[in-house]
């Protein structure tokens, strides 16, 4: 076993408590402060605490299997962790008579090689667990914990070897009040607890951005800290709680939130950026059709990207492409559009859409024309892994039209937006996730690049004036 390993299970181990009953395997991830210390928070009231193990690429799962032995219940969250070695560990401790629980944004249903599932917040449910509560095997839960944090030992032991950008998950509240998108699981992993925030919530939040920031100065001084709020999108009311809540903090941090470019948040715009705020935005797809229902209108997106730049807010933009349906002439729209913002971003990301169970999408593959491979889709099932190198088994599915055509125009799209983005891609399949600083560019190169990719050059040239007319517009404005 590797040194790092060895490090990583004699941590797991090194605590006060004569034996803790929990074990939650996490990935392993730099500069994010692990969600184990906000369940802690909850469970040290009650005399619990559980261990942490961070898995990574040199964990070495005999060692991983022989440590977790020691414990009565280990949890996995479903998050980025469907490798076959670790569904393979945690089914062979349920054979050992483990209680193995899996929870997550990825859980929308009884997995059967877990002796419990979780949707939802599952500090409920470990607690009960550690009581010795009976629970049934698959669980949902609706109530939200108590908003608490603890740094545990395992975070303050991370944050010296961290460098100076430090990123902390804060619960705010979950789900989206849209949850319409065909694509999206969000809202039906995570009951809509919008209402829960309100002022007494905002005075709690603004006091704990406070200590938490105190905590990680004590260990790490230098340290520039962001908190990402967790929720799927931020409704008006909720914001101008989360904006109370920033100005009555000490404001020595930077903020993420999760927003749809709606009319009204350009109202909110300047105060946004003079707290230090981030947006992280879904695009998803700009074209004139909405294909994925996200129930947004182009030109107030552009509208609205041009403000916060104007403003000085980040932006991260997220999109997608291979959507059920997406025409030659949507890519050449939403590769047009993508080159009017690019000087708005702070971070892109483009990635193939990937459909789950429990979305539109998939409940109603057969108007949308797709084929679904559910041994793709269900986490841990396919014979050869979950991530294969062709698009159709990647995503999940493929369309029963025209599937060539539409294979070839998406290769089109995915490397002009590369160029458009000025970044490299090794092949048409793989994702862009980078951090920009890009100028407003010519229109006549994004022509020369789109056109090198797609042959209905009147159409370019007509989606192109068209796009800059209203940018002229806008700037005059």
């Amino acid at each position: 076993m590797s040194s790092e390993t060895t490090r990583d299970a004699s941590r797991v181990t090194r605590y006060d408590y004569k034996m803790n009953k929990l074990l939650i395997l996490t990935e392993k991830c730099c500069n994010t402060i692990s969600p184990v210390s906000f369940l802690n928070g909850y469970l040290q009231e009650a005399g619990k605490k559980a261990d942490e193990f961070a898995i990574d690429d040199i964990t070495d799962f005999n060692e991983l299997f022989a440590l977790a032995s020691d414990y009565e219940i280990i949890g996995l969250s479903s998050w980025g962790h469907d490798r076959r070695e670790i569904l393979d560990l945690l089914y062979n401790l349920r054979k050992n008579k483990k209680i193995t629980v899996i929870g997550g944004p990825g859980v929308i249903e009884e997995h059967e090689n877990f002796t419990h599932s979780v949707s939802g917040p599952g500090e409920y449910l470990l607690l009960d667990l550690l009581n010795g509560k009976k629970l049934p095997s698959f669980y949902k839960e609706t109530k939200e914990p108590p908003y608490k944090f603890q740094l545990t030992d395992f975070s303050r032991e991370k944050l010296p070897v961290m460098d100076n950008n430090i990123s902390v998950s804060i619960r705010t509240f979950d789900g989206c009040y849209w949850g319409k998108c065909y694509f999206c699981t969000y809202n039906h992993n995570y009951s809509n607890r919008l209402k829960l925030l309100d002022e007494r919530k905002a005075s709690i939040i603004s006091n704990t951005l406070d200590k938490i920031v105190k905590d990680i100065k004590e260990v790490k001084n230098n340290g520039e800290i962001t908190f990402y709020m967790s929720h799927a999108s931020i409704n008006r009311k909720n914001l101008e709680y989360l904006l109370e809540a920033i100005k009555k903090s000490e404001r020595n941090f930077k903020w993420v939130t999760f927003i749809r470019l709606e009319p009204w948040v350009m109202k909110y715009m300047r105060d946004i950026g003079s707290l230090k705020g981030i947006l992280d935005i879904g695009y998803e797809f700009i074209c004139n059709r909405d294909l994925v229902n996200k129930g947004c209108f182009p030109e107030d997106e552009i509208r609205l990207s041009l403000e916060a730049f104007k403003e000085h807010v980040p932006v991260k933009g997220n999109f997608l492409y291979c959507i059920p349906g997406a025409e030659e002439k949507d890519l050449i729209e939403c590769a047009v559009n993508i080159a009017r913002i690019r000087h708005c971003f702070s971070s892109f990301v483009l990635g193939q859409l990937f459909i789950e169970k429990e979305t539109e999408f998939y409940r109603r593959r057969k108007d949308f024309h797709i084929i679904c491979h559910d041994d793709i889709i269900d986490y841990g099932s396919s014979e050869y892994g979950n991530y294969m190198p062709h698009f159709e088994d990647y995503s999940g599915f493929r369309t029963l039209k025209d599937y060539s055509l539409f294979i070839e125009n998406n290769k089109k799209f995915a490397l002009s937006v590369a160029e458009i983005m000025e970044t490299e891609i090794y092949s048409w399949e793989d994702p862009i996730d980078i951090e920009v600083k890009l100028p407003p560019v010519d229109k006549d190169k994004v022509y020369n690049i789109i056109s090198k990719y797609f042959v209905d050059k009147d159409f370019i040239r007509k989606s192109i004036d068209n796009s800059w007319i209203y940018l002229r517009k806008n700037r005059d404005a």
